[in-house]
């Protein structure tokens, strides 16, 4: 009898223990989808930014910052489902549009669903956020922080041979000069919403 008793503690006291790691692993991933979605939420929705990106472009001499302004401001209301895309964007472009704007509702989708966990378990927040787990949170984020600046080196392979295959099963996305995506989009706008997200 007291053998079994000792069984069903100890049977308690596991199942306990891993509820309180996936409780664990599901706040922290929980909490670190909205930090990363946060500035990334930016780099999308703002225009601000967008301008900041394409003014330090040298391509006054191929196209009107004001036609570029103007192009933006569409995207991103497109990206909000407030209008469609306008006539400055060809067939390809708005088909690739409609795939990235389809990839962002998902993941606006999820932030929510993250946002909604992380409030079901602020009480649980308050008895996990301790000196122990701020630590290990800081060490995951370095070791993630360094394994997207290994990338830097090699982004424009990655961005063009790797991601861009791996996420989209077209070739919409491949754009040549005169695509209102060429200015607006170069390597160079992705690699630097990289370094600002990390």
């Amino acid at each position: 009898m007291k053998k079994k008793r000792l069984d069903e503690q100890i049977k308690e006291k596991n199942i306990k223990i891993i509820c309180e790691k996936m409780n664990k692993f599901v706040f922290f991933i929980s909490l670190f989808f909205i930090l990363l979605y946060i500035p990334f939420s930016f780099t999308v929705y703002s225009h601000s930014y967008h301008k900041y990106n394409f003014l330090n472009q040298d391509i006054s001499s191929e196209i009107k910052n004001e036609d570029i302004l103007v192009a933006d401001k569409n995207l991103i209301n497109y990206f909000l489902h407030k209008e469609k895309l306008n006539e400055m964007w060809n067939i390809n472009e708005k088909k690739h549009m409609e795939d990235v704007r389809n990839i962002y509702d998902c993941l606006l989708i999820l932030f929510f669903i993250f946002l909604i966990i992380s409030f079901f378990y602020s009480k649980l927040s308050l008895k996990y956020i301790n000196k122990k787990f701020l630590e290990k949170c800081l060490k995951i984020n370095i070791l993630i922080t360094i394994s997207l600046l290994f990338i830097i080196p090699f982004f424009s392979y990655f961005w063009n041979n790797i991601f861009h295959k791996i996420m989209f099963n077209n070739k919409f996305w491949i754009y040549k000069n005169g695509d209102m995506s060429y200015y607006l989009f170069p390597n160079e706008f992705f690699l630097n919403s990289l370094i600002f997200i990390i």
